[in-house]
């Protein structure tokens, strides 16, 4: 299970490396959000071009231009990580019952003389 999750933890860090950049053309009542492949091309210019904002000469409207990324690899790893944490501390939980009980069994099974250990285990069988 360990190895797995782990695999899983690499494979999630692979994915948030692909950090998808994201530019907001914020002129008039309805703000536009493109894809763009850096920060340096979230300028008035791009807006302009993508028609974004293209009523920008006739209304005198302040307008901005914000770059913002959607998600991390940092946060992505906090949240993997939550989720690993949780999932041992759950599968803990609901084995703790079923282990308590077995080692209690295997150390009244050992303490048991020779003759009595050999007596259950030909019952057993």
């Amino acid at each position: 299970m360990f190895r797995s999750s782990i695999g899983w933890m690499l494979l999630g860090l692979v994915n948030a490396a692909n950090v998808t950049i994201l530019c907001k053309c914020d002129c008039g009542p309805n703000p536009t959000i493109f894809i763009v492949p850096s920060c340096s091309a979230c300028i008035r210019n791009f807006c302009i071009e993508s028609n974004a904002c293209s009523n920008t000469t006739t209304n005198p409207i302040p307008w901005t231009t914000v770059c913002f990324q959607r998600g991390s690899v940092k946060d992505e790893m906090i949240i993997y990580g939550f989720i690993f944490i949780t999932g041992i501390l759950l599968a803990f939980a609901l084995g703790r019952e079923h282990l308590l009980k077995l080692s209690k069994e295997q150390d009244l099974y050992r303490r048991l003389p020779q003759s009595l250990q050999k007596l259950l285990e030909e019952e057993s069988n």
